[in-house]
């Protein structure tokens, strides 16, 4: 609801009403339109009621502005598949979330071992061990805070490929319709890169329009790129306040304000040296800062058990099959 509330008011100043492009299941026409660029001429099409509420609600669950012009310009990957058919799509896809719904489970059972009496389990518990010296102490948070980053990555990437799936088969949609949600964003470099490109980009016209352009027009793009950062922060502190156990909106806000901080910094770099951050240097900045700054949120996360949270029943995790098959019933559980 909070996205959806964002996204209404970012079509209230929207420079033109967004127009619906013919869709092609090539995909040669489903790529989000640029604000600010000629409106696209399109045969006039009879709009009926059905039709405005069809159009209506596929502009709402869009994520991306796929099939419509005049949307927030935003990178799109490309597609893992070259298919036309819906059935071969459909197939292909659910063989990766299978690999992805694994790949989770295992990052999830390696996270539940590193604290199996506290953030391991539904209850909760810090990822900063007390018990353990600093050094370690901290080694360990950052194995904890990259290891959730992963399976965040594996989790969205999973749920969004099974819509893919449901949506192309009983909606009939075409599979350049679902493009991939992420670019390989541990190949990133910067952190412009990480954020702007290779991560998934559903919020981003909200974020932009809503906490971005407002406080561009007092602070320039420093104020740009923080109002857009810290607009994420409040959606993140939304979704965490669903659990009744509140949501530490102070930590929380640090990781996403810090990481418009250290977007500002790439900028700034590269206006004195006249270089972009980039290559080995660039891919070790970019890791360092998301999971220092990562663990504040993680620890956020896990003392709110949500790192103790499963994705499948016990009884029927992968993990748990595999190691009960290997080692004798009721050894992985």
């Amino acid at each position: 609801m909070c996205f959806i509330a964002m996204r209404s008011t970012a079509w209230v100043f929207a420079q033109r009403p967004y127009t619906r492009l013919p869709i092609s299941k090539s995909g040669d026409n489903t790529i989000s339109g640029r604000d600010g660029d000629t409106p696209t001429t399109i045969e006039h099409v009879t709009v009926t009621v059905f039709s405005a509420m069809w159009n209506a609600w596929d502009l709402t669950i869009n994520f991306r502005g796929i099939g419509w012009d005049g949307v927030q310009k935003m990178h799109v990957p490309t597609p893992n598949f070259q298919v036309e058919s819906r059935l071969i799509f459909a197939l292909l896809t659910l063989g990766q979330v299978t690999i992805l719904w694994l790949v989770a489970d295992i990052l999830s059972r390696c996270i539940h071992s590193l604290g199996p009496d506290s953030f391991g389990t539904p209850t909760g518990g810090t990822i900063f061990d007390p018990s353990l010296p600093p050094p370690e102490r901290y080694m360990k948070s950052f194995i904890i805070t990259l290891l959730s980053g992963f399976t965040s990555y594996v989790t969205f990437d999973g749920a969004y490929q099974l819509l893919a799936v449901l949506f192309t088969i009983l909606f009939q949609q075409y599979p350049s319709q679902w493009p991939p949600l992420f670019d390989s964003p541990w190949l990133s470099t910067s952190l412009t890169g990480f954020w702007g490109r290779r991560w998934h980009q559903v919020f981003r016209e909200c974020f932009v329009a809503v906490g971005g352009k407002p406080l561009e027009r007092y602070f320039g793009r420093a104020g740009f790129v923080i109002g857009a950062f810290a607009l994420s922060g409040v959606l993140h502190v939304s979704g965490v306040q669903g659990t009744s156990r509140g949501a530490d909106t102070l930590s929380m806000m640090v990781f996403f304000v810090m990481q418009g901080v250290g977007v500002v910094m790439e900028h700034a770099c590269k206006q004195v040296t006249g270089r972009r951050v980039g290559g080995i240097t660039g891919w070790l900045w970019t890791i360092s800062w998301l999971v220092l700054w990562g663990q504040t949120i993680v620890d956020v996360w896990a003392r709110r058990g949500l790192l103790g949270s499963e994705l499948s029943p016990d009884d029927y995790r992968p993990t748990t099959l595999f190691l009960n098959w290997m080692f004798g019933k009721g050894v992985g559980s």
